[in-house]
């Protein structure tokens, strides 16, 4: 595999802003409490599957002002309550597997959302497959080791509304170590391009 290292300039445009003090605005939105539960379990994609533990289960949707998050359990299990009527996306990720939405057919693609009525219970499983791993070692034109550059993935995805196949920034990213060497774990099967840059403090 080879990375090939770029060195970027950039131009950067200081400007100052003055913004003269506003009366604060009495029409934000406020959060809104509901009697709606969604709760399930993520287990891993493995056969026969297992429960996962300290999953990050993450939930958006129109109804929230923030996207809400919660750990799993030991059991696997995630709960989010007092939440109001809607249709909410949700997100599973966890070291070592790869990031997956609720209903995606594979992790990297759009999932499916869920609407819940006030009142309702929503029960939900999700499943996470394990990520791959990309590992290798960055060197300078001299064939020394390239230290502290910054390693990214990019992969070819359909973009909304064009249905054209662009290359797009996949999580993780990883830096070089004093040897050169690099490991992106946690990534979905599939093609990717290595791409190793310039960190910028």
């Amino acid at each position: 595999m080879k990375a090939r290292i770029l060195a970027l300039s950039c131009s950067l445009m200081v400007v100052s802003v003055h913004a003269a003090a506003q009366p604060p605005r009495d029409n934000q939105r406020r959060a809104i409490a509901g009697t709606a539960v969604i709760t399930g379990v993520v287990v891993s994609a493995d056969a026969p599957a297992r429960p996962l533990r300290r999953v990050r289960v993450m939930i958006s949707g129109s109804e929230l002002d923030v996207a809400r998050s919660a750990i799993t359990t030991d059991e696997g299990q995630f709960s989010f309550e007092s939440m109001p009527a809607g249709r909410y996306t949700l997100t599973a990720a966890k070291d070592g597997y790869a990031t997956t939405a609720f209903g995606a057919v594979r992790p990297g693609r759009p999932g499916r959302s869920v609407a819940v009525a006030d009142g309702e219970t929503c029960q939900l499983r999700m499943q996470l497959p394990r990520g791959a791993v990309i590992t290798g070692v960055v060197r300078d034109p001299y064939g020394d080791p390239a230290a502290g550059l910054n390693v990214v993935v990019l992969s070819r995805r359909f973009a909304p509304g064009t249905g054209e196949q662009r290359l797009q920034t996949t999580p993780p990213n990883a830096a070089t170590d004093d040897r050169g060497v690099y490991r992106l774990f946690g990534l979905a099967a599939g093609s990717y391009l290595v791409t190793a840059l310039p960190r910028f403090s």
